[in-house]
């Protein structure tokens, strides 16, 4: 300032308050009025309080703001940069008292179980919080008093951690179990003790007295391991030996006799067989026709024009394919039927064959015909 010396100076005072703090106090406090010389010695203010009340137990930091400005009726302030401070921070523990108890233990098993065979005790806990910090978080140890005679592979005690604790109403800790084996057969009596402890920062527990308890005995009845009965094994029956069937012996076949009218002739012994032999070379005259293939979409007929007066000695053979039936038909016990076209026609679905030659040795006679055209 320039000219005026000393000045009048107003400073306000303000409490920064965590979130979950609040006061009923004046914030922020305006001390006014109060001289201050240029050439004089620091001025200091009288010392601020609030009383503050916070919810949440843990650490809080508190600071305070401080800002000056000129009182004096027309003064201006000449560098206002320097007029605000705030406080390194204070630091203060908030703690709170959470009355946690045991409200009861209760042990459940099994309605029996067998010596040396594992079964599962189990044990349930409720908690109650009395205040007046809630919810709290609780530490739950539970142990298991075991009969002489058994033995659990489970860890004992078991502590269940962190189960949120209100103050209205119990809360159930999370079942713990063991896994047991007992050697003696007896009604073996199980208890359990369960303790608890406040697990939250700044909570304290303030009545000791109520933080453990104690279940009611359940009995487990323990049996003998039952001894297995060896089943016996029935000698299975021989099953008799099937006496085997002789097969017949196979008698020798006469040259059949042809039937009036038709003489069906075996299938070719293999696909692609060119030739088939006649079962018979007897009741065959000229004008009779064999078929082959009857029925079938490429049905061909050949008929014999003539014999001659020599005995075949060898089987009558002719060209068809493999698989198809071959019939004789003689025209006097069954008629082919449609008209016959010429001889040697294009395209007829029958074909007049010559017998060329006679044999009376074993070459055979043959019937030769053109190759078969396949009629759809």
């Amino acid at each position: 300032l320039s000219g005026l010396d000393p000045v009048l100076v107003d400073t306000t005072i303000e409490l920064n308050l965590p979130g979950d703090c609040s006061t009923g106090d004046t914030n922020p406090v305006i001390d006014e009025n109060r001289s201050v010389s240029q050439a004089g010695s620091p001025v200091s203010i009288p010392q601020q309080s609030w009383s503050v009340t916070c919810t949440d137990p843990s650490f809080h930091d508190f600071t305070t703001t401080a800002t000056a400005t000129i009182d004096n009726p027309g003064a201006l302030e000449s560098d206002n940069t320097n007029n605000t401070l705030t406080s390194a921070a204070s630091t203060t523990a908030v703690t709170a008292d959470a009355d946690l108890g045991v409200q009861s233990v209760a042990v459940s098993g099994p309605a029996s179980a067998v010596t040396g065979t594992a079964f599962n005790v189990s044990a349930d806990v409720t908690l109650v919080n009395d205040g007046p910090f809630g919810a709290a978080d609780a530490d739950t140890t539970v142990t298991l008093n075991l009969p002489a005679d058994c033995s659990t592979t489970s860890t004992n005690p078991q502590t269940v951690q962190d189960t949120s604790v209100p103050t209205t109403g119990a809360t159930s800790v999370p079942t713990v179990t063991w896994s047991v084996t007992c050697t003696q057969s007896s009604d073996h009596s199980f208890t359990a003790d369960a303790t608890v402890a406040v697990d939250h920062l700044h909570v304290s527990d303030p009545v000791g007295s109520n933080d453990s308890g104690a279940s009611a005995a359940t009995s487990v009845p323990v049996f003998p391991t039952p001894t297995s009965t060896p089943t016996t094994t029935p000698t299975p029956t021989p099953t008799p030996t099937p006496t085997a069937t002789p097969s017949p012996t196979p008698t020798a076949t006469l040259t059949p006799t042809p039937t009036p009218g038709e003489t069906v002739l075996s299938a070719p012994a293999s696909e692609g067989d060119t030739t088939l032999e006649m079962a018979s070379m007897e009741g065959f005259a000229a004008g009779d026709f064999i078929r082959i293939n009857p029925g079938g979409d490429n049905e061909e007929d050949n008929q014999i024009a003539s014999i001659g007066s020599c005995h075949l000695v060898a089987p009558l053979k002719f060209a068809h394919d493999a698989g198809e039936r071959v019939v004789k038909i003689s025209p006097a016990g069954l008629p082919l039927t449609g008209a016959q076209p010429a001889a040697g026609g294009s395209g007829t679905p029958w074909l007049t064959v010559v017998i060329a030659a006679l044999f009376a040795t074993t070459g055979g006679l043959s019937l030769a015909h053109r190759a078969r055209r396949h009629i759809s």
